[in-house]
């Protein structure tokens, strides 16, 4: 269900990727009414970075089975509650339409973030597009959240986590090669994770056609992050001090939750060992058949 009324959007939101500069957020600049967006395993994070309220979580389309099953655990143990879940799409047909379509049928209480809101802004919408069919480039969840963050009504935007792959040797705020992550998306096997069609120059060029196109205000939240050569950062007042820790999680969720075997299945995501036996016999009879003729000449042969 859309939790989201126009009404209730406040001035600001914190827009948080899973860069390392999530952990390196200097909480003086943290605006005093906002609302938070995190993306994808942002709950492998050892520390409530940001608290356990979220206004909305956004899922890529790709492991969004698997992000749907983890994240009711992650509510079922009050880890985290959640208000509204995003899927990231972008309706093109060739990267996610089909199976964007598929996860709307199943997840009936899931915002498509493209037909709910990315549409909206139709020259964004445009820009997108050619990036993708002609330039093989397309933005980082951490935009994409700016991007409906803005179309939902914000104008200020307090940004995090989100530093290009650069910040450091590590991509991530937290530990992120996990079993089953890594057994999902073996790219995060690798010492450092980077997708060919993410790079720091679309995303930098998405954040300020999105700023000039849609009169928004970027700020960065975490100091030491590449994204504060290029946005400002909040002014701390004089009177504002904070010895604030983010506060450690205990016997949590760290890994990105596998459904039973039978979901998959029942999903035709993978073929059940009752259908690959079947094939199998059919395999096996049509071999046979292909082996009669010669068996047959051999049998006359010697009667």
């Amino acid at each position: 269900m859309d939790k989201f009324a126009e009404h209730e959007i406040p001035k600001a939101v914190i827009v948080a990727g899973n860069g390392e500069s999530l952990s390196q957020i200097d909480y003086r600049l943290l605006p005093k009414n906002y609302d938070v967006f995190r993306c994808n395993q942002f709950y492998f994070e050892e520390r409530y970075f940001l608290g356990n309220k979220i206004k909305a979580v956004f899922f890529t389309p790709g492991v969004f089975l698997e992000q749907y099953y983890t994240l009711y655990h992650l509510k079922r143990n009050n880890e985290y509650f959640v208000d509204n879940v995003i899927l990231s799409s972008f309706n093109h047909p060739t990267v996610d339409l089909e199976k964007s379509q598929k996860i709307q049928a199943l997840f009936i209480d899931v915002i498509n973030g493209y037909e709910k809101y990315l549409s909206k802004l139709t020259a964004f919408d445009v820009y997108l597009r050619y990036k993708e069919l002609y330039e093989n480039q397309r933005i980082t969840s951490g935009v994409y959240m700016c991007a409906v963050a803005i179309a939902m009504g914000y104008t200020d935007i307090y940004l995090t986590g989100i530093d290009f792959y650069q910040a450091s040797e590590e991509n991530y705020a937290f530990d992120n090669k996990k079993p089953n992550i890594i057994r999902l998306l073996p790219d995060f096997r690798k010492e450092k994770t980077l997708f060919s069609y993410h790079s720091k120059d679309i995303d930098l060029e998405a954040l300020s056609f999105l700023q000039q196109h849609y009169h928004v205000n970027f700020y960065s939240i975490s100091p030491m992050s590449p994204l504060s050569k290029h946005f400002p950062i909040p002014t701390v007042e004089d009177d504002c001090e904070t010895t604030f820790v983010a506060p450690l999680k205990e016997n949590y969720i760290n890994d990105i939750l596998l459904p039973p075997h039978f979901v998959y299945e029942k999903l035709g995501t993978i073929v059940s060992k009752k259908s690959r036996f079947h094939s199998n016999l059919i395999v096996r009879l049509i071999r046979d058949l292909l082996k009669l003729p010669s068996a047959l000449k051999h049998y006359l042969k010697e009667k």
